[in-house]
């Protein structure tokens, strides 16, 4: 507690002391929030009920058991997986959130892993076509970046069961939360994280700030045309999205001491990948495109499958039910 009492004192002292340049790097952080995180983000968040829910486990449950064998992950974990690679960070830790509680220590710290990713429509629209001035630059930091959290949940799943501890896991449902303000607050969320990290990363040497906030790491690498560097953020995740899924896992009942080495590694792999697909020629893409319509699209799409996956088990179960009445008759 002590530690956190002096980074505040430090923090209110930066802010005396440079007024103008963290106003300024607020501004930015703001910004850049507007226009590219919170227009991919929201419409996910506020489906998440729906993506998460009983029926749409027990349906991606059957779509998705036989390749969550692969991380040592029940099928139920699929729907958190799937809202993880799609929506990105935090959405992916929230609805790992909702499953956590019949999972071992070492599953959540997988499931952990494999969620706390970055969306396609962020890296598609505002990291390629918009900083890059390449969809296609965006779609192959997106597929490197999925690949490198597979791999990463992949050897997790293989550490001592040991290595981690037990958590008691805090249920969405008990703490009261409505799905419409859960989405506003945690889009709020996002935005005073990167809003901090960025002033504090702007007052830190200039080689250090791309590794702080992830967009802004994201805007550097594209000037600098360094895709690379890039593909190393999204892997990594930066410092401010890695905190916020931290806080996020930890409600989770997930033990996150190893969460920022893994996240390490999942952006050298995320790099290598890149590097070694570079070559690959992808279709021919939209140069531009509309975040807030693509992030809707694809999370309408997602709310689609999971109600036919409810439906589906539900009818199953009517089909079933039927069946053995007339049996019994």
């Amino acid at each position: 507690m002590e530690l956190k009492y002096c980074l505040a004192l430090g923090m209110c002292a930066c802010l005396l002391l440079f007024p103008a340049r963290c106003a300024e790097q607020a501004r930015s952080a703001m910004a850049l929030w507007a226009q590219a995180v919170a227009p991919a983000l929201f419409p996910f968040l506020a489906l998440l009920p729906v993506l998460t829910s009983e029926e749409a486990r027990d349906g991606y449950e059957r779509l998705f058991a036989r390749p969550m064998r692969a991380f040592r992950l029940p099928g139920r974990a699929a729907s958190a997986a799937v809202v993880g690679l799609m929506a990105g960070t935090p959405a992916g830790a929230t609805a790992a959130g909702r499953c956590a509680n019949a999972l071992s220590p070492r599953q959540r710290f997988t499931l952990g892993i494999l969620v706390s990713g970055l969306g396609p429509v962020f890296l598609v629209c505002s990291v390629g076509a918009g900083m890059f001035a390449d969809a296609a630059v965006g779609a192959r930091l997106w597929g490197s970046m999925a690949l490198s959290l597979m791999l990463g949940a992949f050897l997790c799943a293989r550490l001592p069961e040991t290595w981690f501890h037990g958590r008691t896991a805090a249920d969405a449902a008990a703490r009261g939360e409505n799905a419409m303000t859960s989405a506003i607050m945690g889009v709020l969320s996002v935005c005073g994280w990167m809003t901090l990290t960025s002033v504090i990363g702007g007052l830190l040497p200039e080689a250090a700030q791309p590794y702080i906030e992830v967009s802004r790491g994201c805007f550097l690498a594209a000037q600098a045309r360094n895709a690379t560097l890039a593909a190393f953020l999204c892997g990594f995740g930066g410092i401010c999205a890695g905190l916020q899924n931290r806080a996020r896992l930890t409600l989770s009942g997930v033990d996150t001491r190893w969460f920022f080495p893994a996240k390490a590694l999942c952006g050298g792999l995320c790099a290598g990948i890149y590097r070694l697909t570079e070559r690959l020629r992808l279709p021919a893409m939209p140069e531009t495109f509309a975040p807030y319509r693509a992030a809707c699209v694809c999370a309408a799409a997602l709310a689609v499958l999971a109600l036919l996956l409810g439906v589906g088990k539900v009818t199953g179960h009517r089909r079933g039910t039927a069946q053995d009445e007339s049996e019994t008759k």
